[in-house]
């Protein structure tokens, strides 16, 4: 009967903006998801095609269809969390599903909140991966600290690893002290004979191997002697020989005024120093300033103290920073850069298929993964500490549904006029 077609586009639209209510109350939930990028509903027209003896068309109404424009960018707002991060621009941080990753487990995502996971490896060691809300595994490319530059291959998706950040994931190097600087003041009123000593702690860079600590001390003791204006230096290690200068104690003269004039009658303020440790067998020769040394007043005083080099250190801490760089902190003290994040885009990536949380991945219309390094890239530029906030706008989406619960109750008025036309014309009939 002709008449029953006239109930497919009322039960199309209400069928279509019942997709619209659930596109909305998506939107609103996730109005606080990180990353989150809104839906929106596009309508469309349906006109079937007749059939041969058909006096009406096959299907008339209307449907719905969701668009999510991926590349729409949220606010970024400052979290001060440690590993939150932001991509201001094009792209998204490249994630795997699986801690070897593969073309088949790479998904994008913009949500840029991320936390440690601990994974239990084949051999039964537990490992701790940088990971984002989903699950996924964080990928992007290692540091080498041998020549202090990242492995990035931004040609292949393969050279993308998962970041570990647990306190065996990384080390500092030890590294044996050769700058040291010692500013002291010596009171000018002191008689022949007084003594004062000042340690200056001495890394041998042997690291933990030898099961020693690295830090040795080097102490510099100065002896008044009769002469105006005259000390006379010694220097000693408490687990070591002092090999340089060969000749001790150093004469150093001040003048009237209590400014370091010479060593041992050379004008200078340096030194060369050469120690050989007992246990740990190693040597340092250490360029040893006493730039800034004074004799003045009736008091001793320590008035500067630098030394280079530090013992070997473990991760203790990881934080993100620019260019996306993971950044480690170690139980020296040390920082370095531990791997970087990589940036991930396609040629189409509105055409991303969704898989879920905010994660998209490759589909037949998107595009391969094309990858970018955040330093050397004006498509994006990484905000360390912050997170990029959802694309939901409430008062749209408060907008969207007034329009469509009225669009809605047209089409179920619409049916019930066609069904009580049907039924009248039914019992007329009859």
């Amino acid at each position: 009967m002709v008449a029953y077609s006239l109930f497919s586009s009322a039960v199309t639209a209400m069928r279509a903006n019942s997709v619209a209510f659930g596109n909305i109350s998506d939107n609103i939930a996730n109005t606080t998801t990180t990353g989150y990028k809104a839906g929106q509903i596009r309508f469309q027209d349906m006109v079937g095609s007749k059939n041969a003896g058909s006096v009406s068309p096959q299907l008339m109404g209307t449907q719905a269809h969701q668009q999510v424009f991926r590349t729409r960018e949220g606010v970024i707002t400052t979290s001060g969390l440690d590993l939150d991060g932001a991509i201001s621009g094009r792209g998204f941080f490249v994630t795997s599903t699986s801690v070897t990753p593969s073309d088949d487990t790479l998904e994008l995502t913009d949500a840029g909140r991320f936390a440690g996971t601990l994974v239990t490896n084949d051999a039964g060691d537990e490992e701790v991966y940088l990971t984002d809300i989903k699950g996924n595994y964080v990928l992007g490319w290692p540091y080498d600290d041998s020549n202090n530059t990242f492995d990035i291959d931004t040609t292949n998706t393969s050279s993308l690893q998962p970041i570990r950040i647990d306190n065996e994931a990384a080390t500092f190097p030890a590294e044996a002290t050769t700058l040291a600087s010692l500013g002291v003041n010596l009171p000018a009123t002191a008689a022949a004979g007084d003594t004062y000593s000042f340690d200056m702690p001495i890394y041998d860079g042997t690291g933990i191997d030898d099961n020693l600590n690295d830090e040795q001390q080097l102490i510099a003791t100065f002896t008044k002697v009769a002469a105006t204006n005259t000390w006379e230096m010694t220097l000693s290690g408490t687990d070591g020989t002092v090999t340089a200068p060969a000749a001790q104690p150093l004469t150093m003269v001040f003048s009237p005024s209590g400014d370091l004039e010479t060593i041992d009658g050379v004008a200078t303020d340096e030194i060369s120093v050469g120690v050989d440790w007992t246990l740990s067998g190693a040597s340092n020769s250490v360029t040893l300033s006493l730039a800034g040394s004074t004799q003045y007043g009736n008091e001793s005083d320590q008035l500067d103290l630098e030394v280079n080099g530090n013992p070997q250190g473990q991760l203790s801490n990881v934080f993100l920073g620019k260019n996306g760089n993971v950044v480690g902190v170690f139980s020296n003290g040390q920082q370095r850069p531990i791997a970087r994040l990589a940036l991930g885009n396609t040629t189409e990536p509105n055409r991303l298929l969704d898989s879920g949380n905010t994660h998209w991945r490759v589909g037949p219309n998107s595009g391969e993964i094309v990858l970018y390094d955040f330093e050397n890239t004006s498509m994006a530029a990484f905000v360390p500490q912050a997170v990029e906030e959802s694309t939901t706008e409430l008062a749209n989406e408060f907008t969207n549904m007034i329009v469509t619960q009225r669009a809605y109750s047209s089409a179920s008025t619409a049916l019930r006029t066609v069904d009580e036309m049907v039924r009248t014309a039914t019992e007329l009939k009859g």
